[in-house]
């Protein structure tokens, strides 16, 4: 038996150790070595696994503080953030067991003579010439510190800790992922978002919330400098449907980029093409470059939205006329299928419903709010049906949809957040228990029926 064209076996008796978990087999497959797949079908909300950290790492100083002072000063000297090099401490306290485990991860291959394999290695030699880390090799610790970037996971109390788990590390990133991740105290637990079959790669998404909602480009300029890798799951090397613009030629809304080909060892449908924009206008059809799209103005565009509304450092804007222009903007120059037009529709809800929670007279009225929810929820329906992104917006919408008095309406979007936030939430939590009952009151047969799944 094989996937993907290596033998089972092969992969099997690298990490065999691995294999005591009976719901978890290890595979060599094509796009990832020693990748954790399942070893049986599982259905929406299963337990796949769980698992005890093999490290738990410390983001605190420690009681040798004059010892952390010496690595925060190498750290930030290195550019590398100040409690970036903690953990080479508490790495240097493990047994060697535990650190030859911990170095046969996954980790980015830099380039030797690129500028950040430079700054890590620089780094790394500035540690083991201090006292407490000179039994330490550079090249181990350069590889640690890799390890970490594409494999560690926040956890403890308030998130105070990271740490490493050896089959969660198995778990390979996917932008349409079929696990949910959750911590409960340091244990790690993954549960099934979709139903998967015997044999399937079980991914995750170390991006969340609104960076999923981008463009694959925008996704992969996240990515790229956090993890040191570029993605190349199914929604990255396929058609970005969440990047559709308008045509230049008929201005149709649904000219989609695709360019096949993009990891050699990832099949897609096609060749490469010097036109990857397609209009999806049937009477149009035209083919595009990217030279002879404005595709400087897109990312200024997207560049405004992100920085003004979505970066942490911005600050809350409560300018809801504001966001209204720019949402028309978007809609006028991108088209409404292009996500950047869907994070301004779902700004502008978010600041009616501040609103509205304030006690603001001025919020705007249900002939508005409804129809752009439903906008919205649609972009999500075609976009990314079965996921947790569509659920958790499902969620938030159905709540404004009561706020404005459309029971119905907010049945409806209830009944899609329900079978996948229950298994985020458990059935017996409050929210849960809240949008059960509007469904049960105000749902009609479909809506309760699909509420129904994976309870």
């Amino acid at each position: 038996m094989a996937l993907n064209g290596v033998p089972m076996q092969k992969a099997k008796a690298k990490w065999a150790k691995l294999d005591a978990n009976p719901n978890i087999i290890v595979l060599e497959t094509r796009i990832v070595d020693n990748a954790a797949c399942a070893a049986r079908d599982f259905s929406i909300g299963e337990t796949v696994f769980q698992e005890e950290p093999l490290i738990v790492l410390p983001r605190q100083k420690g009681e040798e503080v004059e010892v952390f002072n010496k690595l925060e000063q190498i750290a930030l000297t290195a550019g590398l953030g100040g409690n970036y090099l903690f953990s080479i401490y508490h790495f240097s306290k493990a047994t060697e067991e535990t650190k030859g485990r911990i170095l046969e991860f996954f980790c980015p291959d830099l380039d030797k003579e690129g500028a950040d394999y430079k700054r890590y290695i620089a780094a790394c030699k500035a540690v083991v010439a201090l006292p407490q880390f000179n039994n330490l090799d550079p090249e181990d610790l350069v590889r640690y510190l890799l390890v970490l970037r594409t494999n560690q996971h926040a956890t403890g109390r308030e998130l105070e800790c990271s740490a490493l788990y050896e089959l969660g590390s198995k778990v390979t990133h996917s932008c349409e992922p079929n696990c949910l991740c959750t911590m409960n105290g340091t244990t790690i637990e993954y549960r099934a978002i979709r139903n998967i079959k015997k044999h399937d790669m079980l991914t995750f998404s170390y991006i969340s919330a609104f960076d999923l909602w981008k463009s694959t480009l925008e996704r992969r300029r996240i990515m790229a400098p956090a993890r040191f890798f570029e993605c190349c799951c199914s929604r990255c090397v396929g058609p970005d449907y969440t990047r559709r613009m308008r045509c230049p030629e008929c201005k149709d809304p649904r000219m989609l980029y695709y360019m096949p080909g993009q990891v050699s060892f990832v099949p897609t449908v096609g060749e490469k093409t010097e036109t990857p924009w397609t209009c999806k206008n049937e009477k149009c059809g035209k083919k595009w470059r990217d030279d002879e799209l404005n595709l400087g103005l897109e990312q200024k565009i997207v560049s405004a939205v992100i920085s003004t509304y979505f970066d942490v450092q911005a600050g809350t804007i409560q300018d809801r006329a504001t966001a209204k222009q720019m949402l028309q903007y978007c809609d006028q120059e991108l088209g409404p299928y292009h996500f950047a037009s869907a994070l301004m529709v779902y700004t502008q809800l978010a600041l009616t419903h501040s609103a509205i929670k304030n006690g603001h007279a001025k919020a705007e009225p249900p002939e508005v709010v409804l129809p752009l929810s439903e906008r919205l929820m649609y972009w999500f329906c075609i976009n990314f049906p079965g996921t947790m992104e569509e659920a958790n917006i499902a969620s938030f919408l159905g709540g404004l949809a009561q706020l404005h008095g459309a029971y119905k309406l907010g049945a409806r979007f209830f009944s899609t957040a329900l079978p996948l936030l229950r298994v985020h939430w458990k059935t017996d939590h409050p929210h849960i228990v809240d949008m059960e009952a509007a469904v049960d009151l105000h749902g009609d047969e479909k809506a309760k029926k699909h509420a129904a799944i994976a309870k």
